[in-house]
């Protein structure tokens, strides 16, 4: 999982979180470095702080989208207190899969990442009965 965030403490707090439920992650704290991240790195999803200074999540969402790296296709989350329905339609319609308010919430943020996870499965795997 790779952790965008300006903030150490909310690095902190979802690199703890991530771990809890089992994954690993790198942390970035701004916008160019977490393009740089996803062009180079493969992370199975993204966590995106939205308000961040120079790059805010919604366009460092674009450019990953944009580019050719291994994490252009990859889940990205939307970490935010600005979570109203209005403001998740315009981080959905930036490229985003989910988003997920803060502080964050163990079981709030697990469920986002499951929700998101299951939508990029194919339907022939999500119920091999």
């Amino acid at each position: 999982m790779l952790i965008v965030d300006d903030k150490a403490t909310n690095r902190q707090v979802a690199a703890t979180l991530s771990e809890m439920f089992g994954c690993t992650s790198d942390e970035v704290t701004d916008g160019h470095e977490a393009v740089q991240a996803a062009a180079i790195g493969c992370h199975d999803m993204i966590l995106m702080d939205i308000k961040m200074p120079g790059m805010d999540g919604t366009e460092v969402t674009r450019r990953i989208r944009s580019g050719a790296g291994c994490c252009s296709a990859v889940p990205i989350i939307a970490v935010t207190a600005n979570a109203h329905p209005t403001d998740e339609a315009f981080y959905l319609a930036s490229g985003m899969n989910g988003v997920v308010e803060t502080p964050l919430k163990p079981e709030r943020l697990l469920a986002v990442m499951s929700a998101v996870l299951r939508m990029d499965e194919p339907e022939d795997e999500v119920c091999a009965a």
